[in-house]
């Protein structure tokens, strides 16, 4: 099949946020719930009683299972509250195509892309057969990388199971990265977790690479700030329309976008 597996995984969890709310909403509605939606907000807890002495104890922090390994194993399994066979975050590659071609650039560059989080989404097969052939995806789900296998049948692409903040790619590997929601999922797991996301990516792209993001969960500010030093951006988050007419909110969610400086 031209798949190569390798297991590098750690699991995640993480109080829960804003997510399942929106997931919801992207359940029930897609475009137009996710289009009506504010945006989740970053909750910063102050206790009153921090200077007292001792410090009262701090209630169980809450597991989110959007950051739980088995959350994902038993969705790709089809033992969960979303398509198992195939899902597309926000939108497809119909939708996304003109935005990530003019930040990508075409593929007869031979651009090497990395996808994060690649699930079980059909759209990561229709951007191989749009041309970008040199593709290497991940996710930490086990069952995610067996169902990405099947939906690429015969091509031949990378396929690794690998926990984000710790990738089994070469510095300077990547030329181009698409993440849909991935990102999204390591804020809800922990600032610091997206903080590791994010050096990653510095490490395994090349300078002048392109990072591509689409995000609903992820406070603007943070995500911006996150991608701070060594980064360049290009698509901040806000409504933006290409010269061919095709407008973001077509996305369903906001477009990020950055270029890796020159070290």
């Amino acid at each position: 099949m031209g798949v190569a597996l390798r297991l590098s995984g750690v699991a995640w969890a993480s109080p829960c946020s804003a997510f399942a709310l929106r997931l919801s909403a992207l359940i029930i509605g897609r475009a137009v719930a996710w289009s009506h939606h504010r945006r989740a907000p970053r909750f910063a807890h102050r206790s009153t009683l921090a200077a007292q002495w001792p410090p009262a104890e701090a209630p169980p922090t809450p597991v989110c299972r959007f950051g739980e390994r088995s959350y994902w194993e038993e969705m790709y399994r089809g033992d969960g509250e979303l398509d198992g066979d195939e899902y597309s975050w926000f939108c497809g590659w119909r939708e996304l195509e003109p935005f990530f071609a003019e930040l990508a650039g075409p593929p007869s560059k031979r651009r090497r892309v990395l996808v994060p989080g690649c699930g079980n989404d059909r759209g990561n097969v229709d951007l191989f057969d749009a041309g970008y052939e040199e593709l290497s995806l991940f996710d930490y789900s086990g069952e995610a990388v067996a169902r990405a296998s099947a939906l690429f049948g015969r091509r031949c692409v990378e396929i690794v199971e690998a926990d984000f903040r710790s990738l089994p790619f070469d510095d300077g590997a990547f030329d181009v990265v698409l993440d849909k929601g991935t990102l999204d999922v390591l804020y809800i797991t922990s600032e610091a977790a997206l903080r590791g996301a994010v050096a990653e990516l510095g490490r395994v792209c090349r300078p002048g690479a392109t990072v591509v993001s689409l995000s609903r969960v992820c406070p603007p500010e943070l995500l911006l700030g996150e991608f701070g030093a060594g980064w360049t951006p290009l698509r901040d988050g806000s409504l933006y329309f290409t010269d061919e007419g095709h407008a973001t909110i077509d996305l369903a969610s906001d477009l990020f976008a950055w270029r890796r400086d020159d070290e």
